[in-house]
């Protein structure tokens, strides 16, 4: 006889679209008891109802036990909320609510909200998280929202179940509405990003907002003459605690014009110039220096201010010019016959790329208030060579697949022609060189569920590697496995920088119902396991269990954690126990 798991009761009563009351409930898993209610009531309708969902039973080291009560309300027949309240045995209280709704086929959206009473600081501790979409506002329009809040970062340590939450020191926070029409697209945007630096800074950056437009490549006539322009304005604001408080504004704009220069199938050339115009509503005020007072007979000395400068009240504008130029080719191909393996054919590609880009140098860049990327440009002149092999594969006609890059080796380096701004150079700045160092990468996909991948930079000044990566992924069924190995070094000295090795696997040790997911950090410099994490997922066909561990050893900081949770088919989580131990401070990752 096959015991399959589930509730079994000593009697019971259904009512069609009323309630099925059962005495005596007991919840096995083959022929183990695990849980005992002697009255059970859950309702047999065809439409959602609105009633009390099964209580929630769940421990954590900090909180201790906890019991979970929870109220389902239907708001229609697209929308229903939870209120959720929480108890603890060490005097926490927690309570919280969650808005689903979806109003049309292409408008959803999710609300979450979570309050606690923390005793320890005798303060409140929240959470709120609420995602929308709409894929149908007027004109074709997109809009999206995504906000999520915390009262403080130390939320996540202490209450968050979800072990990939735990270590979270950035929030980010946006909501846009975007459109595009033909060659035209706009976008409205307001975004907030928090990063947590360490106990006391918080670096806080916003767009409040940011407009942009952007005109797509579009051709001049017949001729071979294209051109976009992308363009925004946006309302900043920078916070750093105690340190500064910034709020300006910027205009960009971006006009580029790009000449095709070849029409051959085996060779590829352009040029591309683009103009751009940058206005900043306020600057960084120039750091004045400070005369020091001769002492007797010996002259006075000038001495950097040792103050932030902080802004000028001063607009300014940057005007620079960038231009460059891409020659592909000429390639050669040569295409094999093959009756053998998995494949019928074989082309082997052999393409030389050569690059230029130019932008000129603006003199008051030191007043430029960096936000992004617009922010940190720099004066650039420098060539670059790119050498590719690529090997393509055909499988057989009757797969119906077309051909696929089965491996690719490619070589590059870039020339700086600048003297003032070389590639390389020495820690302290007396050797210094105008050639870059050489990059190889190697790649081999055998098959779609193998792939590999290698990348070394190789430093010519100093004749030795600055960094290697080995990438390795496969997956056979519902098996995968994978592996990433990074080795910096300090080409100068020759000495390891960093040499860590990360290994992922996820093994169904039992179809659709066991599954083993792992990963493991080693840092072999210090060797020491810098974090390990182990979920099994056992689910059957009314109920699923999750056991989950995981392991930081950081710098001054050692973390262990455990998770136990059960949840049972249309109710939900029912219990959910977590623990662990952390030793040392906080070490910041950044």
């Amino acid at each position: 006889m096959t015991h399959l798991p589930g509730f079994r009761v000593a009697s019971a009563r259904v009512d069609i679209e009323g309630f099925a009351r059962g005495k005596h409930g007991r919840f096995r898993v083959k022929k183990m008891p695990l849980l005992y209610t002697p009255y059970m009531m859950y309702p047999a309708k065809t439409e959602r109802q609105s009633g009390f969902l099964f209580p929630n039973l769940g421990y954590s080291e900090r909180q201790g036990g906890v019991l979970g009560l929870a109220y389902f309300q239907t708001l229609g027949e697209s929308a229903d909320t939870t209120f959720y309240l929480d108890l603890f045995t060490e005097k926490y209280t927690a309570v919280g609510n969650e808005i689903r709704y979806r109003p049309t086929e292409a408008t959803q959206g999710f609300f979450d909200g979570y309050v606690v009473d923390d005793p320890e600081s005798d303060d409140l501790r929240w959470k709120l998280k609420w995602t929308h979409t709409s894929d149908d506002l007027p004109w074709g329009m997109r809009g999206v929202v995504r906000y999520r809040n915390f009262s403080d970062f130390d939320f996540f340590r202490d209450f968050e179940r979800d072990f990939n939450k735990i270590s979270i020191r950035r929030l980010r926070s946006s909501g846009f509405v975007t459109g595009s029409w033909g060659q035209h697209s706009f976008t409205a945007l307001v975004a907030d990003e928090e990063t947590f630096v360490n106990k006391n800074t918080t670096v806080t950056k916003r767009r409040l907002p940011e407009v942009e437009y952007r005109l797509r490549a579009t051709q001049l006539g017949r001729l071979p003459i294209y051109i976009d322009m992308l363009s925004s304005v946006d309302y900043f604001s920078q916070q750093r605690t105690d340190a500064f408080d910034f709020t300006y504004s910027r205009a960009d704009l971006l006009p580029q014009m790009t000449f095709a220069l070849s029409s051959l199938p085996w060779l590829s050339a352009s040029v591309i110039a683009a103009p751009r115009v940058t206005w900043y509503s306020d600057s960084i005020r120039p750091v004045e220096p400070v005369v020091v007072e001769p002492v007797g007979e010996e002259p006075g000395m000038e001495e950097p201010a040792s103050e932030e400068s902080g802004l000028s009240g001063e607009s300014l504008t940057r005007t620079l010019f960038s231009s460059s130029g891409t020659i592909v080719g000429p390639s050669i191909a040569k295409i094999y016959n093959s009756n053998k393996g998995f494949f019928t054919k074989y082309k082997h590609i052999v393409e030389p790329r050569w690059s230029y880009t130019y932008l000129n140098d603006f003199d008051d860049q030191d007043r430029v208030i960096e936000f992004d990327e617009i922010d940190r440009l720099r004066p650039t002149s420098v060539v670059r060579y790119d050498f590719i092999n690529r090997l393509l594969a055909k499988p057989p006609e009757e797969t119906g697949q077309g051909a696929r890059e089965i491996m690719s080796l490619s070589i590059a380096q870039a020339f700086s022609l600048d003297e003032d701004r070389p590639l390389q150079r020495s820690s302290d700045g007396t050797r210094t060189s105008k050639a870059g160092p050489v990059a190889v990468q190697y790649r081999y996909n055998p098959t779609q569920l193998a792939n590999l991948e290698a990348r070394l930079s190789y430093n010519t000044l100093f004749s030795g590697l600055n960094n290697t990566s080995l990438t390795a992924g496969f997956r056979f069924g519902q098996h995968a496995l994978g592996t990433t190995w990074v080795t910096r070094f300090n080409a100068e000295t020759g000495k390891t920088r960093g040499n860590q090795l990360r290994f992922l696997a996820g093994l169904q040790l039992w179809p659709n119902r066991v599954r083993l997911d792992s990963q493991l950090n080693y840092d072999f410099v210090t060797q020491v396991l810098q974090s390990q994490r182990y979920v099994m997922s056992i689910t059957a066909q009314c109920f699923g269990i999750r056991l989950e561990y995981q392991e930081l050893d950081l710098v001054g900081n050692d973390d262990r954690r455990f998770r136990f949770a059960l949840s049972l088919k249309n109710i939900g989580t029912f219990i959910d126990l977590t623990g662990g131990t952390t030793t040392g401070g906080f070490s910041s990752p950044f």
